[in-house]
């Protein structure tokens, strides 16, 4: 069954990776094509993994990052929008992540934990102080004399 379910992911793999071969940057894949070719409607069955399979795909073998354009498609990013629009789209999430996480630890009460988990959680709180401080703050554009 497991080995069934693989060949269906390649297939389909395969076949999203026939329908994106045909456009080109600036463009849009439809969704209605993907689903066609893959066989199942979005988010439902093998969707996201084929689609995971399709970006990593594209960006590796073709160097084009996508962004999703809601009940549209997978914008193919032009050169320009993939060095200004995708970094800040990923730093972004970053963020939000590293923000979640610090919202996480601060929530649980120190005086609960045993001696290593406290040592953990000073060790994690400092450590995303240290992430927030350096990669995210902005930085001036040029020299500073």
């Amino acid at each position: 069954m497991l080995i069934e379910q693989k060949d269906e992911i390649t297939q389909a793999a395969e076949a999203a990776w026939k329908v994106a071969a045909k456009y080109n940057r600036g463009q849009i894949v439809p969704y209605d094509e993907l689903e066609t070719a893959i066989g199942d409607r979005r988010y439902e069955g093998i969707w996201s993994t084929v689609i995971d399979k399709l970006l990593r795909r594209l960006l590796k073998e073709r160097q084009i990052d996508t962004v999703a354009v809601t009940n549209v498609g997978y914008r193919l990013l032009t050169h320009v929008e993939q060095v200004t629009v995708s970094p800040q789209r990923r730093q972004k999430r970053a963020f939000r992540q590293t923000t979640k996480a610090v919202k996480a630890i601060k929530a649980v009460d120190s005086t609960t934990l045993p001696l290593h988990a406290r040592r953990m959680k000073l060790f994690y709180e400092d450590r995303f102080r240290s992430i927030r401080e350096h990669s995210f703050r902005p930085r001036p554009i040029g020299r500073q004399d």
